[in-house]
């Protein structure tokens, strides 16, 4: 099998207590890449045509803050590259008591 290029992310606080504002679930997510040197290629000519064009842009794509349309168009960039997603979703309220 040829190599594979692996990045993880998290979601969710790592607070196991039931508070108002403290997430229900904690997300370990990762996506494998086949290459990482085109889809990032992609990714910084995106960013710096939505600049240009006008659009609210951060220092880097976030789900949560970005608009709609640059969701979209992310989407739209990476939908053809060769990549696998995995997610592990952890329900907080069922955590063993010590982890709690």
């Amino acid at each position: 099998m040829a190599d594979r290029f692996i990045y993880a992310d998290e979601a969710g606080c790592f607070t196991f207590n039931r508070n108002p504002n403290v997430s229900k679930y904690f997300i370990i997510a990762t996506i494998d890449l086949a290459d990482w040197v085109e889809p990032t290629v992609k990714l910084q000519s995106l960013r710096h045509e939505l600049i240009e064009e006008g659009a609210e842009v951060g220092d880097y794509f976030h789900a949560t803050t970005d608009t709609q349309t640059v969701r979209d168009k992310v989407i739209s960039t990476i939908r053809d590259f060769d990549f696998g997603v995995q997610a592990t979703i952890c329900e907080k309220a069922k955590a063993q008591p010590q982890v709690t």
